[in-house]
């Protein structure tokens, strides 16, 4: 078998908690793409958290971001595919998490946003290398259709969360743990695969 296409996974995979490629791996990409392959990443994380890492390897090609919801070209910054999460969903994810004091992050138009600044919007900055922007009530603000909401929790919290809006929502949301501390929903016709 002939393979044409190397899709990769950062966090985890190319880089580790550090935010750095090693050395081996990007010879090992360079290489592969040398070879002809098409040599992509697919990601939970935003695009302008990717592109760095696409520019850093020389990938030059439509990368998948936020778990698929987004394909946007490296070279042309212009976006081949976009499905968010519907409007009212997102508002209601946004209310339940609220009342379970949960810091949420929604993401519109490749930014992200939060109601207040706090501990956990510090550390998604840490972690992305993207602030978000505090907006005040990010239920009210949201302007229109977001890319994914991103819900933010101790590690031990977690899969719980993830059970509970999987439950609420799987006829319209996809709900997947990304990271010990993050809780991701996108459209739920959204996934890396397809």
């Amino acid at each position: 078998m002939t393979y044409r296409l190397l899709a990769m996974d950062l966090d985890g995979t190319i880089i580790g908690n550090d935010l750095i490629i090693r050395p081996r791996v990007k010879e090992a990409i360079a290489r592969a793409i040398d070879a002809g392959l098409i040599v992509t990443l697919a990601t939970g994380r935003m695009y302008q958290g990717t592109k760095r890492f696409a520019d850093e390897l020389g990938i030059v090609q439509p990368v998948l971001c936020y778990q698929g919801a987004m394909i946007r070209h490296t070279g042309t910054n212009e976006t081949w595919y976009h499905e968010p999460v519907p409007i009212d969903d997102a508002r209601q994810v946004i209310e339940l998490a609220n009342q379970q004091n949960k810091t949420v992050i929604a993401f519109v138009d490749d930014q992200c946003y939060v109601s207040t600044e706090n501990d956990d919007s510090r550390f998604y900055h840490r972690h992305s290398g993207v602030k978000p922007a505090a907006v005040g009530d990010l239920r009210a603000w949201l302007p229109e259709a977001p890319t994914k909401v991103l819900i933010l929790t101790p590690k031990e919290e977690t899969d719980g969360t993830v059970a509970f809006f999987r439950d609420r929502f799987s006829q319209t949301l996809f709900v997947t743990r990304s990271y010990p501390l993050f809780t991701e929903l996108t459209h739920v016709n959204v996934s890396k695969g397809r």
